[in-house]
C-alpha cells in the first residue's frame, strides 16, 4: 500500500498530516520494484511495465511517436519541467516522454554498456548513470 502525507508549515514548522492511501480506486499493484512522483504516481513492476497514477485512479499509459516500441523499462524518473525519462534496458537508449507518453527525445548509449540506475539533474541538463559493473558514465541533453 502506498500512502501520500501532505504537509503544512515550512522547514522545522512542518507538520504531516495522517496518511492517506494514494491510490483511491480498486487498483492493487504488484510486484512495483521503483516509483516517481509528480502530480502522478509513476510504478514500474519487475517485468518493466509502467502505470500511471493520477488522482488516485490509474490512467492508461504507453509511449507514442516511437521506434522500436519500449518493451522493458529499467529506470523511470519525473522531471521538474513535467518531462518524464524512462531507461529502456532493452533498446539501449534513455527516452523523454511528455506526461502522456508523447515521445519527446531519446538518446542512445552504447550497446557494450548497460545502465541500471539513471538521474536527471535539477536543470535537466545533464543525465547520470551507473553502469552495472559501477562505473558511472554521464552525457549532456539537449534542450
Amino acid at each position: 500500500m502506498i500512502y501520500r502525507y501532505d504537509s503544512s508549515g515550512d522547514g522545522a514548522t512542518a507538520k504531516y498530516t495522517n496518511g492517506k492511501k494514494w491510490i483511491t480506486d480498486s487498483g492493487k499493484p504488484t510486484d512495483i520494484v521503483a516509483l516517481t512522483a509528480d502530480t502522478s504516481l509513476w510504478l514500474r513492476t519487475a517485468t518493466g511495465a509502467v502505470l500511471k497514477y493520477t488522482a488516485g485512479k490509474l490512467q492508461p499509459f504507453h509511449i507514442s511517436n516511437i521506434t522500436p516500441d519500449v518493451t522493458h523499462i529499467g529506470a523511470i524518473i519525473s522531471g521538474t519541467s513535467n518531462n518524464i525519462y524512462f531507461l529502456d534496458d532493452e533498446q539501449h537508449r534513455m527516452v523523454i516522454t511528455d506526461r502522456d507518453g508523447k515521445m519527446l527525445k531519446q538518446y542512445q548509449y552504447d550497446a557494450a554498456t548497460s545502465l541500471t540506475h539513471l538521474s536527471i539533474d535539477k536543470n535537466e541538463t545533464t543525465a547520470t548513470g551507473v553502469t552495472d559493473d559501477g562505473h558511472i558514465v554521464s552525457f549532456a541533453l539537449s534542450k
